[in-house]
This record gives C-alpha cells, structure tokens and sequence, in this order.
C-alpha cells in the first residue's frame, strides 16, 4: 500500500509541486520493504551451504538426504 501511494504521488508530482505521503508508520513499514528481499537471500544462501557441507562431510548418503531434508524444512519454518 504505500508503494503504491508513493507511486501515485510520483505521477502527479511536477517539478515545482512535490507531493509526498506521509504517517508515523511508514517508517516501520520502509524498514520492513528494504530488510526483507536481504533476509530472504542470506537465509536461502545460509540453507544452501549447510546442504552442501552436509551432503560433503556425512559419509552415508541416505543419512545425508534426510539431514538436507531436515535444513530445507527448518529454512521454510523460519521463512514463514
């Protein structure tokens, strides 16, 4: 929602009138639009390292699905 308010401000502001949006929330709201695409990616980098180390260093294949399995599945919980 307040991307889109701030884009409908975007196409009816003119160089001599600005318009802008404002309320006490979007503060919030801006640190959540720019820390969340970042969490996002560390965790699903961090999941696929510790897939791979896992499937690496546990000598039994079978052992070393079920422990990739379990990552994933913990990675989805965290995400949400």
């Amino acid at each position: 929602m307040v991307e889109e308010l701030r884009d409908i401000c975007a196409m009816y502001s003119t160089d001599e009138l600005e318009i802008t949006v404002f309320h006490p929330f979007f503060i919030f709201i801006d640190q959540y639009i720019a820390i969340m695409p970042q969490a996002i990616q560390t965790i699903l980098v961090t999941a696929f390292v510790m897939v791979i180390i896992a499937l690496f260093l546990i000598p039994s294949i079978v052992c070393s699905i079920w422990v990739s399995f379990s990552i994933v599945s913990i990675e989805i919980g965290v995400i949400g």
